[in-house]
């Protein structure tokens, strides 16, 4: 807008949506606060309302679906010059207009021939109209005022900003599909039918703004590397162990994640899991002693469930199941004694007794035989 242009006064209060438009065609959205300007022309939708407070005093409501030129007429509080209305301009019309009001006459009387070729002219009350006083053609008071055509452009969900510049032709084009402002524009801040693309949540008077929802997305964990396995020692020293990694992914980077283990019954073994960049990094060990009592080829199954948190809500489980094969532990044999008596002069008698009482395996699960 030119620097030379007079500002005349401001916006007070406004609800629903308004515009302002330059000589020049340049529309901008009116917003509580911002300067009004001479010669501007003011559009209000539907539901719209804006009042101004102008620099001379006095104010001025602009309601729903009206349009206003701000000119003389409205912020200085000027009537129109004669030559603009359509009663006639000589002397003497006030005075006929009130005697036309007493007698109760029609005030069309007064008014200018619609037409060229004025014939005979009444009188009221002894004032009589001169022929000269109609005019070759209809003049009218300004009852509308033209507006370049409307684009509407949004570009944020974070306020209802639009953004509009002329294009030519007799209607105005959109690429939201709203209507335009010569159309009846419905504003429904509640909707988002009139408004695709924003997301209202307030129904402020003077500026809305809303916050679009955002939704936590699910880390999306992998079911790899999810199974372990340890297999005992034939001498039982220090312990076993194994390790994973689960990979994960999520589409909120600014996530936080970390990882907590919960064991199945009683294992012989610990896990412990941690999160490194994307992905559960798991690690598993057993005493070799706790194992002993396995069986060759017998098997313990450990469960241990893994939970993934991202920070906001979101978890994932992943179960790692960690096998323990036994391997066979050979028995330890105790040597064993017994008394036998000789057949003499009296009976004799053998030796007896189990010799595998005192025979033991680690192995719990074995069966244990002699042979001669």
């Amino acid at each position: 807008m030119a620097n030379e242009t007079k500002v005349v006064g401001n916006v007070v209060v406004i609800e629903g949506v308004a515009f302002a438009q330059n000589k020049e065609g340049v529309q901008r959205q009116l917003r509580f606060g911002d300067p009004v300007f001479e010669g501007e022309v003011l559009v209000t939708a539907t539901g719209g309302r804006v009042e101004l407070a102008f620099d001379q005093g006095g104010k001025f409501l602009l309601r729903s679906k009206e349009t206003v030129t701000l000119d003389s007429t409205v912020f200085d509080n000027l009537l129109p010059d004669g030559n603009s209305g359509a009663l006639l301009p000589q002397i003497g019309e006030l005075t006929s207009i009130i005697n036309a009001i007493s007698e109760g006459s029609s005030l069309d009387r007064l008014l200018q021939e619609t037409s060229s070729g004025v014939g005979s002219a009444p009188s009221v009350s002894g004032n009589s109209i001169r022929p000269d006083d109609g005019n070759s053609f209809v003049r009218l008071i300004r009852i509308a005022e033209a507006l370049a055509p409307l684009t509407y452009e949004y570009t944020s969900l974070e306020r209802h900003s639009v953004e509009y510049s002329p294009t030519g032709g007799g209607r105005s084009t959109n690429t939201a599909g709203v209507p335009d402002i010569g159309d009846e524009i419905a504003v429904d801040r509640t909707s988002r039918e009139n408004f695709p693309g924003l997301t209202p949540t307030s129904t402020s008077a003077s500026t809305s703004t809303s916050t679009p929802k955002t939704t936590n997305d699910v880390p999306v964990v992998a079911a790899a590397d999810v199974t372990g396995a340890v297999t005992e020692l034939v001498t039982a020293t220090g312990n076993l162990t194994d390790t994973g990694t689960i990979s994960f992914s999520d589409a909120d980077t600014a996530d936080t994640h970390s990882v907590t283990v919960v064991a199945s019954g009683t294992p012989l073994g610990t896990l412990t899991a941690s999160v490194v960049g994307g992905a559960i990094s798991w690690s598993y060990s057993v005493a070799a002693s706790a194992m002993e009592y396995l069986a060759k080829d017998a098997t313990k199954v450990e469960s241990y469930t893994l939970t993934l948190s991202d920070g906001q809500g979101g978890t994932v489980d992943r179960v790692v199941n960690v096998t323990i094969t036994g391997t066979n532990d050979g028995p330890v044999a105790v040597a064993d004694s017994g008394i036998a008596v000789e057949a003499g002069t009296g009976a004799g008698s053998n030796a007896t007794g189990n010799v595998l009482t005192n025979d033991t395996d680690v192995d719990t699960a074995d069966s244990k035989a002699v042979s001669a």
